[in-house]
């Protein structure tokens, strides 16, 4: 059975993580030593497009930004609890840097990198922003409000990984890229996440995510590349989403959307390597109100290029979409193509053709 199709068995979140042990075993070691000799470098950060190609039928709330007023040089790890404050990063920080006030923004230069940033408590009004790099981006304590992301890049660092003596430390610091937990207003924009299992995870109950022209790489793929849970309007749009690699034999989807969500809107992104798994197999209770993936390019390497739960998503439009499939099953039956969908369901427009790759820095098509 193929490692993407074990996903419709796992039925909680503690065997999710049981399987993120048992796919280390065999190949997180060798993985793990080739990310530490030479790990993925960032690309250059890009501007956001001046207008979508594809709109989303309803309304995300953007972030406010932060209102500062002072600016310092930061040149070792400390809580940022000045409110009103720019801070700037200067040289190598190799610990945790910490919103811990609202109204702060953080500017990690080029060059500059910080191995770790957090958030804690009811912060609100917050920015990050490069092209400089970081290790992580870890926001576990929710209730935050408010925060943009930009032009920096996130480079799993893997001493975060805390590998134990089963060679893999799990759930909650298991290696990821960005993590959100109960966040509300957040722009994700012009970013590039190489991460060793996912590249952003969130849970909790998060509202108003855009995430948007970004690059995004796990590069195990031993877990999804975006994997998000009982989020409430979430527009992913114009970004390059990556998952293992095309001459590995270990795959995750490259987008999930589980638990109970509404309003989640995939445009104009490039998948490579492999799909999408919406509303089933993610543990738990699965209700996905209102889905649309449109105008999207997938090169596919690994099995179920588009998986939905027929039970767990009441409505969805799933048009316009090209595929490049190296599976001949998908190639003869379609992109899309479930038994008895739900009436509430549409399905339209969409190609499967045969295998090409995807160029190495290729960016979403756009012109759709």
């Amino acid at each position: 059975m193929d490692r993407i199709r074990l996903d419709r068995f796992f039925f909680n979140r503690t065997a999710v993580h049981i399987t993120a042990l048992l796919l280390a075993a065999t190949v997180a070691p060798t993985a793990l030593a080739q990310f530490k000799k030479q790990p993925p470098r960032p690309l250059p950060p890009k501007k956001a497009a001046a207008a979508a190609p594809v709109a989303a039928p309803f309304k995300v709330t953007e972030p406010k930004p932060p209102v500062t007023t002072n600016s310092v040089n930061l040149s070792q790890p400390e809580p940022l609890n000045r409110a009103g404050t720019r801070y700037t990063v200067v040289g190598q920080l190799n610990g945790t840097v910490t919103f811990s006030a609202s109204d702060v923004e953080l500017v990690v230069p080029r060059g500059a990198f910080v191995r770790q940033v957090a958030v804690t408590g009811a912060v609100s009004r917050i920015k990050l922003s490069g092209p400089g790099t970081i290790g992580q981006l870890s926001i576990q304590a929710g209730e935050l409000t408010d925060a943009t992301f930009e032009d920096v890049s996130v480079i799993s660092d893997p001493a975060l990984c805390q590998p134990a003596a089963t060679g893999y430390n799990p759930y909650p610091n298991e290696c990821f890229g960005i993590f959100l937990r109960k966040v509300r207003r957040v722009a994700i924009r012009n970013v590039t996440v190489a991460s060793l299992v996912y590249a952003i995870w969130s849970d909790g109950g998060s509202e108003d995510i855009l995430v948007e022209n970004s690059r995004f790489h796990s590069t195990l793929g031993a877990q999804a590349t975006l994997r998000l849970h009982d989020v409430t309007r979430l527009i992913v749009r114009g970004n390059r989403l990556e998952n293992g690699a095309p001459s590995g034999d270990s795959f995750r989807h490259n987008f999930r959307i589980h638990g109970r969500s509404r309003d989640v809107f995939a445009a104009n992104n490039l998948f490579v390597n492999s799909g999408v798994m919406i509303g089933e197999g993610g543990g738990g209770e699965e209700i996905v109100q209102r889905f649309w993936f449109m105008n999207n390019r997938m090169h596919q390497v690994a099995d179920s290029l588009f998986q939905m739960g027929t039970a767990g998503v009441t409505e969805a439009t799933i048009s316009d979409n090209q595929a490049f499939s190296r599976i001949a099953w998908h190639r003869s039956n379609g992109f899309y193509t479930p038994a008895n969908p739900p009436a509430s369901w549409t399905i339209r427009r969409n190609t499967v053709s045969e295998y090409s790759p995807a160029p190495a820095n290729a960016e979403p098509d756009k012109k759709k």
